[in-house]
C-alpha cells in the first residue's frame, strides 16, 4: 500500500517459515525469487454455490469492489455506454465503498451520457451483493491489473458472464468465449456482449460454464486446514 508495508512485508517473508497467497500470479508478483520455495496458494472461496437454473439474458450489469483507480472503472463506463447505445434500457450498478476516483467516475457516467443508467451503491454485506446480483446477467470489470480478483470468482460462481480484461490470475480461470468475454479492444468485447444479449442459448453456455468451473474447487476454510496440517506436520518431521 506505501512504503513502510512493502518494507515490514518484506522482512515478514525473510523471517517467515511459509508464505501464503490467494494465487500464483500473487506469489509471482510479490515474492522474490529466492523466497519462491516457501510460497504455497490458498484457495480464497468462502462459499460453494449449488448450479441453478440460468434465466434468460438481460441488459443488467454489475461490478462490486472498492473503487480505485486499479479496477479501471473509467474503461468500464466507456464500455458500457457503448452497450447502452445499442440496448437502451442497460443498467449497470457499481457497489463498494469509494476508494478515492467515485466523483470521478460520477462525472465520467454524465459526460458520456449514461448517468441514469448507472447506479451507484455504497458498501454492502455480501448476502445483500448476492441479493442485489440475482437481477444481474453480466459482471463488468475492467481491471489494469489483479491478484485473484475475488469478486470475478463470486460473480462466476453465480452464474454471472463476466465481462473482464484478462489481467493477473482472471487470465487463468476465465476462457474468452467459453465462460467469459475478454476485453481487450472494446468494440470487439461490446459486439460480443450484444451478441450474447441476443442469443439466449449461447449465454446460457456462457453463464452455465462460468459457474460449472468453480464446483468441487476447495474452500479456504478446507484448504487453509489442509495446508496448516501439512506445515505442521513437515516441521514436526524436522525436529
Amino acid at each position: 500500500m506505501h512504503w513502510l508495508d512493502f518494507i515490514v512485508k518484506q522482512i515478514a517473508m525473510r523471517l517467515a517459515d511459509g508464505i501464503w497467497a490467494d494465487s500464483s500470479t500473487t506469489l509471482n508478483h510479490s515474492v522474490s525469487p529466492n523466497l519462491q520455495h516457501k510460497g504455497r496458494v490458498i484457495s480464497f472461496l468462502l462459499e460453494s454455490h449449488s448450479l441453478t437454473e440460468i434465466s434468460e439474458p438481460k441488459p443488467e450489469f454489475i461490478f462490486w469492489g472498492r473503487l480505485s483507480p486499479q479496477k479501471g472503472l473509467e474503461r468500464a463506463l466507456s464500455i458500457f455506454s457503448e452497450i447502452s447505445r445499442l440496448a437502451p434500457d442497460a443498467h449497470f450498478k457499481i457497489i463498494g465503498p469509494n476508494g478515492g476516483v467515485k466523483n470521478n467516475l460520477k462525472a465520467r457516467a454524465k459526460q458520456l451520457g449514461i448517468a441514469e443508467n448507472v447506479s451507484f451503491i455504497s458498501a454492502k454485506s455480501q448476502a445483500d451483493i448476492h441479493t442485489i446480483a440475482s437481477s444481474a446477467s453480466f459482471y463488468l470489470q475492467t481491471s489494469i491489473y489483479e491478484g485473484m480478483a475475488m469478486s470475478v470468482v463470486e460473480a462466476m460462481q453465480i452464474g454471472l458472464v463476466p465481462i473482464v480484461t484478462p489481467v493477473g490470475e482472471i487470465a487463468r480461470y476465465c476462457v474468452d468465449g467459453r465462460n467469459a468475454v475478454w476485453v481487450q479492444e472494446d468494440a470487439t468485447a461490446v459486439d460480443t456482449v450484444i451478441g450474447l444479449l441476443s442469443d439466449t442459448e449461447k449465454y446460457k453456455r456462457v453463464s452455465y460454464a462460468a459457474a460449472e468451473y468453480w464446483q468441487g474447487k476447495p474452500l479456504y476454510r478446507d484448504d487453509f486446514l489442509a495446508a496448516a496440517t501439512k506445515f505442521i506436520e513437515g516441521s514436526a518431521d524436522d525436529m
